[in-house]
């Protein structure tokens, strides 16, 4: 019990944090302020990343509109390949890290949010610099 709660009180307050440097959803922000567990704290981000998610898929069909076909071909394969980055660290948070289980789901959780959000806000910010991201 101590250690879910010291793990849950870590999450919510990265959580917090990074809500506050990379403003996620309302909807994760308060969800996180009334989660009373790890298992609803997990929920709260699971629910944020399909949001991110889809955030970064409408960036990158924005652009690549945008682009011209050679762009698009290099641009398809950075895309892939930060994918696979992506899903490499994720899974060996995950699947490799020994630890705590719960410590072990909330770095990964952590990780997986971030880096898509993070990815959203790079593509976004190319539409910005070539006039497309109209917000």
């Amino acid at each position: 019990m101590i250690r879910e709660s010291i793990v849950l009180s870590t999450l919510v307050l990265t959580a917090g944090a990074s809500a506050q440097e990379r403003f996620y959803s309302n909807d994760f922000q308060q969800c996180s302020k009334v989660a009373a567990s790890l298992e609803a704290t997990a929920s709260c981000i699971n629910v944020e990343i399909v949001v991110q998610k889809k955030r970064l898929n409408a960036a990158y069909i924005k652009l690549t509109k945008r682009l011209n076909s050679k762009d698009k071909a290099y641009f398809d394969e950075v895309q892939r390949k930060w994918v696979s980055w992506r899903d490499d660290n994720y899974n060996f948070l995950s699947e490799h890290v020994q630890g705590e289980f719960d410590t072990v789901r909330a770095t990964s959780l952590d990780f997986m949010l971030k880096s898509i959000f993070d990815r959203a806000s790079e593509v976004e910010m190319i539409l910005d610099e070539i006039g497309e991201n109209s917000l």
